[in-house]
């Protein structure tokens, strides 16, 4: 895992960042009020985004499947990264927290039969300023897959 300051990535991915956290405001959560985007960026430059989906018996879906979702209908050109954001949709607590969201166990698999060991996931810190950066490998070591059916 590496930490770095977003103002030091490229714009492109900068400009992803932005996008994610912004569209993570969109999120459907009305009993976490937990707002979470992932955004897939295929080896194209074409992106699938999707956030979070919450419902009453608390069995919604998360960003990371919406995406996974997305860039499957997309095509599937081969994912370059993935950037994952999740934070309080209270504007109050995000300034008062600098955690960092990643996907969950049920997510990190999915994301990993359509991704390689060394893929990139950048995890945005709630405010905004810092990234983690995981491989895939990292995020799912001694992962299930195909081989072990």
């Amino acid at each position: 895992m590496e930490l770095r300051k977003i103002e030091e990535l490229n714009d492109t991915l900068i400009a992803n960042i932005q996008e994610v956290i912004d569209t993570s405001r969109k999120a459907y959560a009305p009993y976490s009020n937990y707002g979470v985007c992932a955004m897939i960026v295929d080896k194209t430059g074409d992106n699938y985004k999707a956030v979070n989906c919450e419902v009453a018996n608390y069995d919604g879906t998360c960003g990371e499947a919406g995406a996974v979702a997305s860039y499957i209908t997309g095509g599937r050109k081969g994912i370059d990264y993935i950037v994952v954001y999740g934070a309080s949709l209270d504007e109050e607590k995000i300034k008062e927290s600098n955690m960092f969201a990643t996907p969950c166990g049920r997510c990190r698999q999915m994301l990993y039969e359509h991704t390689e060991d060394t893929t990139k996931v950048y995890a945005i810190s709630e405010d905004g300023t810092n990234v983690k950066i995981f491989e895939m490998q990292e995020l799912l070591p001694e992962r299930f897959s195909s081989d072990n059916l």
